[in-house]
Order: C-alpha cells, then structure tokens, then sequence
C-alpha cells in the first residue's frame, strides 16, 4: 500500500471513529442516568469510580478490604480522572483541578484486556468542543499493588489545539478515612538530591510543607518541581503520602529522565497531580494538530496498607518484575565496560582507549563506554569546553 493510501485511510478510520465518540456523547445530564458507580480491583488495589452530572470522577485509590470511607462530596473541584488545561478555554481554579477541558471530559466506555504481565486498562473521554479523545492507560501487574499510568491526548477535530498540562495520573481523597484532622495525620515522604549528597530521606507533616486543610476555599499546596534535563536535580522523582491514622501509605515515581510535577492539596477533598512537564512550571506547552496524539510521561502509582516500609518494598517488586521483563536489551544482560571511574577519569585519548578495548574485547565485554561527558580540552577553560 502507497503511502498516500495509507494516509487517506488513517484519515477516514479516525474521523470514524471521532464520529463513533460523537454520537455516543451525551446531550444532558438526564442522559447520563443509566452510568452506574464502578470498582476496578486488582493485586491488592481497589479504584473506584462514580458520576457527577454525567462526568466521571475517581473516588479513591485504596488497599482491597480497607475502611470505611469518610463522605465524599461531589464537587467541579474533585475527584477528576485526568486533569488538562487547553489554551483559550477558561479555567477554573488555580489548582490542576480546574483545568478545561479536564472537568468536562464525557465518559465513553472502558476496555480491559489482559497482558503477559497482568491486565491493561483504557478509560476513553471525550471532549465535544476541540474534537479531543482522551485515554486514560492503566497497567496492572500480578501480586504487585503498582498501577502504571500514563495519558493519551488524540485531536480528533479539524484544527490545532494548545495543550498547557495534562496529568499523568490522578489520586483523589487522600487521607479522607479515619476520624483525625486530614492535615495533621498525612506525612510525606520525599527525598532531597544534590551533588554527593544523594537521596537524602525526608518525612514531614503536610502543614510544615505548606498546606493546611479547611475544608472551604484553598489556594495552598505541598509540590515538588524538577527543571532541566536531569530529572533528580533537586528531588529524586518519587515520594509517598502516608496516613498515620490508618496505617495507609500512597506513593509513586515518575519514569521520566527530564521535567517533572506533583502537587497535593484539595478543598472539601484532597488530590494528588503527577505530571511531567507543562507550561506553567517548565514553559513547556504541546501544539496537537489534527491527527497527532500526544503520550505523558508514563508514572507508576500504588497504595499499600502499612507504612513507608511497605511502600517501598511493593515499588521494588514493581521495578523488578514489571519493569525490566518490559525492556528485552535489559532481560540480555550485555557486559559493559565504561572507562571513567576508577580508570581514565574523564581524560581519554586514542593512545589510551585502544589498549583498553582490546582488552575489554578480549575478557568478554558486550560493549564498551568512552564516558567523555566531562572531557575538556587540555589549555582550556573547563567549564568553557565541558562536553564537547
């Protein structure tokens, strides 16, 4: 088939199927009368869902056989499955909460398939004023109480869209069990980065990070921003949220090596936002034509019932057993030979490198690393020539 066919068919199977969402979007509210609440569980973790004037809302992510949840109020302001801002829409909150058209969005339907590793989840949204087609990916993993999530934006319309951020994943009602204040109980785990002094652990209550429960109106928040092309400059890309009442620990990472986002906070409920890079905090803003989908980066979610310990150990397993398997050049195991620490030291020249190889070779390596990222032209200014 000619590339030009295979445009035009493209073409017309998504404008099908842009048609397909179209009639399936609902007029009114009453339409929305036979969505019915739905529970997703699986490895130990239970998602719930539930409508609020025909928009869909994720309740809570919690253990499997947990407690009682406190009353949850509907609100505009809560419970979003996938937050997203588009330019020229207006938003309504200062929170990611607000953002248009992600308190919007009109449910389609859900599909699940199972995988090698588990199951895969898609919930599909749409949004009627820029032709979008929102997915919502979930992947499951056996035995592992992990989640990994990540966003799919389709234009599906005639004309270009400006997308300012997108969430990654949504956790929503964080800390709303139990009896005790909200803000008082929940303690986040973080840890601080720097240049020889990495994965410093930290654990601090919500109020000393800045954010204060009042159940009314809010404009404060605990967040955490990473800038620029190394994604553990300041914080490592992980944290977790635990409830000391409940013995209930939230966590996550985000597996992207450049700019990230999270940020918890809420009004009459509470919300946690994983992204990667947006317009507001990293001037990163994405121009969807026609056709294009834009992917978030992907993160990994979970709850566990117990305490940072245990969240810790189900992160593990995750990387362990989900991850790796993913990727075949990782399950290869190749030997690799790098030549900079504890060896040349970032000076490396052919009189020095050619002997290396050749032994390197000789002992079985698969592949070998000329690390010449901190390389500097003898005579020079270091930080003048560095890298080149």
């Amino acid at each position: 088939m000619s590339l030009i066919k295979k445009i035009v068919l493209v073409a017309i199977q998504t404008t099908a199927f842009s048609v397909l969402l179209l009639a399936q979007k609902p007029n009114h509210a009453d339409d929305n009368k036979n969505l019915k609440p739905f529970q997703v569980n699986y490895a130990g973790i239970e998602l719930s869902y539930d409508f609020n004037k025909g928009h869909l809302q994720q309740l809570y992510m919690l253990p499997e056989n947990h407690e009682t949840v406190s009353k949850l109020k509907h609100s505009e302001f809560s419970g979003l499955e996938v937050a997203i801002q588009c330019t020229g829409f207006i938003r309504t909150d200062q929170n990611p909460t607000g953002g248009s058209p992600g308190n919007g969005l009109v449910f389609v339907e859900t599909k699940t398939e199972q995988t090698i590793l588990g199951q895969h989840m898609v919930i599909y949204q749409i949004d009627t004023m820029k032709n979008l087609l929102v997915e919502s990916h979930y992947d499951f993993y056996k035995n592992i109480p992990v989640i990994r999530r990540y966003t799919v934006v389709v234009n599906t319309g005639t004309t270009e869209v400006g997308i300012e951020y997108v969430s990654s994943a949504m956790i929503n009602n964080i800390g709303m069990q139990g009896k005790n204040l909200i803000d008082e109980k929940l303690v986040v785990h973080y840890a601080q980065n720097n240049w020889t002094s990495e994965a410093q652990w930290k654990a601090k209550k919500v109020t000393d990070l800045g954010w204060y429960y009042n159940g009314s109106f809010n404009v404060g928040n605990v967040s955490f921003t990473n800038y620029g092309s190394m994604s553990s400059s300041n914080y490592l890309p992980m944290a977790a949220i635990e409830d000391t009442e409940t013995h209930t620990t939230w966590f996550w990472q985000i597996e992207h090596s450049g700019p990230w986002h999270w940020e918890m906070a809420g009004r009459k409920n509470t919300y946690l936002y994983i992204g990667g890079p947006d317009e507001k905090y990293h001037d990163a803003w994405k121009n969807l034509k026609p056709g294009e989908k834009y992917v978030t980066v992907p993160v990994a979610i979970g709850c566990v019932k117990g305490n940072f310990n245990d969240a810790v150990t189900a992160l593990t397993n995750y990387r362990r057993k989900a991850l790796l398997p993913i990727n075949e050049f990782n399950t290869q195991c190749p030997v690799i030979f790098n030549d900079y620490m504890n060896c040349l030291g970032g000076n490396p020249t052919t009189e020095k490198e050619l002997p290396l190889i050749k032994v390197a070779a000789e002992v079985g390596c698969d592949y070998f690393v000329i690390d010449a990222g901190w390389y500097g032209e003898l005579g020079k200014g270091w930080w003048d020539v560095i890298g080149e």
